[in-house]
């Protein structure tokens, strides 16, 4: 469940408690507030001030924009502003916001605890629907007693939604009490810190900084989720972030048979979709022995770097025995209290029922600390082993939960009844704090969780469809202000790059693209031939698709040859021309000294070429105007077929059979697509190395351009493959000359031009890499590194499409770049075997030689997950919490199997199903044969479970047969070494008492003697007895 938060030293009333009595711990996720008499509820106030850009709804290029603003299950709604895409409404609204759910009736509840204030934007129409013009959600965890103002832009709430501009807002709360920052955020960055990977550093000028650090704010909180990737499972803690969602599973108390440490973040870009499961029935088995049905909410979540990840949320119908609301003291910084039931029952002995009642509600964090912490002597909780009460310790957390056992009718003891967890509120029950008659009609909880897990599926969503507009690095540096400092932007300066390339006097650096006039995908500065003026530039900008003419990309320096780029000719079916365009070519062509033959290499195929002409388009002409060029296809898939392809690989990667993985993986095309690339690099640098020059062009000379070029530098130029010289060519090829990263990603607006070409690109850098290790200064994570936060926009190095429009919007002022975070890893990603290599590497591209790169396509796969991950250790971790059994374990449903989890075998009607009673894990009747007493489980016969638990249970008993039987041997060496001294035929007085000792050793040990000393070793009747550490004498 999610939960909620209270203002420090707000105190509710005894009638206000009592008819919350019925509620579980039911809680909000951020901040919602209680309602006692004489304080009143918060009031949250939101002023809609004004608008600006808003997107055009009327044939009349005008739109008549209204607001509705919804807190919870409150809604109001803005005057109607007509005629006009800039209005002003001015217009202030308060909403209540109490801390138990919202309802019309008393017996009804409608709606839950809010977690976000929307604000929907309308288009009004008289005879039509209204048009939906944007939305803007803001959370309520960010907000406290300081108004809040600002421009938030419109998002959609659907992927075709045509959306633009933003609106000015005022929020803030108002209280009679301070209200202090949740403190789950100061939790979870401590967390994070202790997680290697959770916290990216990045250098910001002499320092070292974490991203994101405190610039990240919670949104939600959810406890008790199952979490499954590739059939591993954990348990653990959901946190949806303005910048991820992190999971964070329990590695003390759930480590053990069937677990694995699942803790991981995804960032909200990296979600490719959500989907809502149906719902499900699972069998939940606690430590009572104690089984039962229990209804769940799923949600799956694939990403982008091939990861789906599938979210159970729990939700056990536990008898609510009484509610008190008891907030956190103003000094205490906890967000997740010490169990205090100790604590309630001294005070109940103390001050008696009626008066515990009061004071339980004002009691302070700190107070139940140090009463249940037995510093001020032994905590007077009751022992409650004799009753089916279950403890359990909750995720990442020092609270206790109290489960009563269904199967007891009495009420006893004190706990924490909180199911899921609490987080910043308490809940007290007990017979000795609340009076029985306000649990007798309300025994059961009130079932909430399909409200949260839609809560958060809608927040999920809404961030799919619009976080590439409002990328997380803006949050980071709004939140540092100016304190912060912006470093390697300037890792590529044209002017140095084409003076270490040592480029000749035959060519020169144009400014005509100075305003983004001739091409605005293009540079600013172009290098072309010297003898070519502006003017002509810009004519021969006219015929070469998108305005991108040919500029020089590379300069080999050794034999005076070049590559350059440029996108196809407007050729048509009709065969037009150019004469500056050719005046280019063949200027270009004259600038090799060594040889005047020019190769046009087209990265498409005959076919899509000739295909392209019939829309005005084409290819060079080199029979007719072209003169002294060769023109060579290289047959290179588009874009389209690279998204199915990469499809149809993400599904064979997700899928867990086995059988024809070869076959399978040569049906998606990927690795065929690599090759041609890699084949397409290869020629081009076997041309230059033979002296002759390059021109390389595909439809627009964004995506496979971009691929070629940079890849043939990468054979030719070391440089390329050092550290800096290959962030260098992705700035140079990739940001610099214009590659689509904003639509090739997957910006809603253009769903159709997702491609993952970059990808592409880093998959063959990978492949060379693979064949050649020693060629290059840095290792293969710098490539996986740069393929994971690609899709992350935590960085704004490919936010946009162009460079025109990364100036328009500051990119190199407002976000972080990608690259410092890169150099603050740069030791660790270092190649110890690097060797400068100055020749041209030339790889294999056959499809023999190439390899999937499993280090990202596989990284998530269930072959890369070990049984039960390695737990490290922490100066806070005990070694008796690390080998800690799970306290419960989820069934996973049948419905949802189809195949056995070990050996891949298809039930059918005579292979039957069978679960683990360890894992939940559902097996074959062969892969679970083993039987196991689980004790932890309330197994007392042995049980079924998979060989894995077996063997892992296996592991853990020799361990423990270790201790003792060192114990044993270590006695017996001590009487051995006594027999061996004595005399031939003599028995003395000390030797009769050693018959003793040997008595006392293999005697029964039921009679034992606790009053020992601390080496174990008593002195009785003159006759010694050596008692052992564990127990043994």
């Amino acid at each position: 469940m999610s939960h909620f938060y209270v203002p420090s030293a707000v105190t509710a009333d005894i009638s206000s408690a009592q008819n919350l009595a019925h509620l579980s711990p039911i809680s909000s996720g951020l901040m919602a507030f209680q309602k006692r008499k004489g304080v009143g509820t918060i009031l949250l106030t939101i002023t809609v001030v004004e608008g600006r850009q808003l997107p055009v709804m009327d044939p009349n290029g005008k739109s008549d924009p209204y607001c509705i603003v919804s807190v919870g299950g409150q809604e109001q709604t803005t005057a109607v502003q007509y005629a006009t895409v800039n209005p002003e409404w001015r217009e202030t609204f308060q909403f209540e916001v109490p801390a138990i759910p919202q309802s019309d009736t008393d017996d009804n509840y409608g709606s839950c605890l809010i977690h976000y204030a929307t604000i929907d934007i309308w288009d009004k129409d008289t005879l039509n629907r209204d048009d939906f013009m944007g939305r803007v959600m803001v959370p309520i965890s960010t907000l406290n007693e300081q108004p809040t103002s600002g421009w938030y832009p419109l998002g959609r709430a659907a992927p075709k939604d045509n959306v633009s501009g933003e609106i000015f807002l005022k929020i803030q709360l108002v209280a009679k009490q301070p209200i202090p920052r949740w403190n789950v955020d100061t939790e979870l960055l401590s967390l994070c810190k202790k997680k290697a990977g959770f916290e990216l550093p990045f250098v910001s000028g002499d320092s070292i900084l974490d991203f994101p650090g405190e610039a990240e704010h919670v949104e939600m909180v959810l406890e008790d989720v199952v979490v499954e990737v590739s059939k591993h499972r954990g348990i653990g803690r959901v946190y949806l972030t303005d910048f991820r969602l992190v999971i964070l599973c329990n590695t003390s108390s759930h480590v053990g048979v069937g677990h694995c440490d699942m803790s991981m973040w995804v960032a909200l870009n990296n979600i490719q979709s959500v989907d809502k499961g149906e719902d499900e029935k699972v069998v939940r088995r606690t430590a009572g022995g104690n089984a039962a049905f229990a209804d769940v909410k799923t949600l799956t979540i694939r990403c982008l770097d091939f990861r789906t990840i599938y979210l159970t949320f729990m939700n056990s119908h536990q008898p609510a025995l009484g509610v008190f609301f008891l907030p956190p003291g103003s000094h205490s910084s906890q967000s997740s209290p010490d169990s205090i039931a100790g604590s309630a029952h001294q005070l109940a002995v103390e001050e008696g029922e009626d008066a515990s009642e009061q004071r339980l509600l004002d009691i302070t964090v700190p107070e139940l600390e140090r009463l249940n912490s037995g510093d001020g002597g032994q905590s007077q909780f009751p022992n409650n082993s004799s009753h089916d009460d279950i403890t359990r310790s909750s995720s990442h957390s020092s609270f206790q939960v109290l489960s009563k056992s269904s199967s007891s009718g009495s009420v006893e003891g004190l706990g924490i009844l909180a199911g899921s967890g609490v987080l910043g509120v308490t809940c007290l029950a007990g017979t000795s704090t609340i009076p029985e008659k306000s649990i007798q009609n309300d025994l059961y909880s009130v079932n909430f969780l399909p409200y949260y897990v839609n809560v958060l599926y809608q927040r999920i969503a809404f961030h799919i469809l619009n976080a590439m507009d409002s990328p997380p690095s803006k949050i980071f540096i709004k939140y540092h202000s100016t304190d912060i400092q912006l470093d390697y932007w300037s890792v590529y300066d044209y002017d140095q790059e084409y003076s270490r390339q040592g480029i000749s006097s035959e060519w020169r650096v144009s400014r005509a693209n100075l305003d983004f006039a001739i091409c605005h995908s293009y540079p600013k500065f172009l290098v072309v031939p010297a003898k070519i003026e502006d003017t002509t530039l810009k004519g021969t900008a006219h015929f070469r698709c998108k305005g991108r003419i040919a500029a020089l990309s590379w300069f080999n320096s050794k034999k005076g040859n070049f590559i350059m780029r440029c996108a196809q000719p407007k050729t048509g079916a009709m065969g037009k021309f150019s004469t500056e365009d050719e005046y280019v070519i063949r200027a270009a062509r004259k600038c090799n000294p060594i040889s005047d033959r020019l190769v046009i290499f087209d990265a498409r195929s005959l076919m899509a070429a000739s295909g392209n002409m019939l829309m005005g388009k084409g290819t060079e002409d080199t029979v007719n105007r072209y003169q002294g060029c060769t023109l060579v296809y290289l047959d290179i898939p588009n874009i389209h077929a690279v998204r199915d392809s990469i499809e149809r690989l993400q599904g064979v990667c997700e899928s867990s059979s086995q059988k024809k993985w070869l076959s399978h993986l040569e049906s998606t095309q990927w690795l065929a697509y690599i090759a041609a690339i890699l084949k397409g690099a290869t020629t081009i640098a076997r041309f230059i190395e033979k002296g002759v020059s390059a021109l390389v062009h595909c439809s627009d000379g964004w995506d496979r351009t971009s691929q070629l070029t940079s890849l043939a530098q990468i054979l030719l130029d070391p440089y390329y493959r050092t550290f800096t010289g290959f962030l260098v060519l992705i700035e140079k090829e990739w940001i610099s000359f214009g590659h689509r990263f904003r639509d090739r990603l997957g910006h809603p607006s253009c769903p159709s031009q997702r491609s993952p070409i970059f990808l592409q690109f880093l998959d063959c850098v990978w492949q060379i890499y693979r064949q050649f290790p020693t060629a290059f200064e840095f290792t293969s994570d710098l490539i996986l590194q740069i393929a994971d936060h690609m899709n992350s926009q935590w960085f704004g190095n490919f936010l946009h499409n162009n460079v025109r429009d990364r100036h328009l919007t500051f990119v190199s002022r407002s976000t972080v770049s990608l690259w410092s975070h890169l150099y603050a890893l740069q030791e660790e990603m270092k190649n110890t075997q690097y060797s400068l290599c100055s020749e041209t590497l030339l790889p294999a591209s056959s499809l023999r030689r190439l390899q999937l790169w499993s280090d990202y396509f596989l990284r998530y796969d269930e072959t890369a997950w070990s049984a039960v991950d390695v737990i490290d250790i922490d100066e806070e971790t005990s070694a008796t919490q690390v080998k800690s059994q799970p306290d419960t374990v989820v069934w996973v449903p049948d419905e949802r199997v189809k195949e056995c989890h070990d050996c891949k075998q298809r039930f059918t009607r005579w292979k039957r199903k069978h679960h683990c009673r360890a894992c939940g894990q559902v097996f074959c009747g062969d892969c679970s044969k083993q039987k196991i007493t689980l004790p932890q489980f309330g197994y007392t016969n042995p049980e079924r479970v998979c060989e894995s638990c077996y063997q892992q249970n296996k592991m853990t008993s020799k361990e423990e047969e270790v201790g003792t039987t060192g114990a044993k041997l270590e006695v017996r060496t001590l009487l051995d070494g006594k027999q061996e001294n004595k005399s031939d035929g003599e028995i003395s007085d000390s030797d009769s008492s050693w018959e003793g000792v040997h008595e006392n050793v293999y005697a029964d040990d039921d009679d034992d003697d606790d009053d020992g000393d601390d080496n174990g070793v008593n002195s009785k009747n003159d006759t010694h007895e050596i008692k052992c550490v564990d127990g043994y004498f």
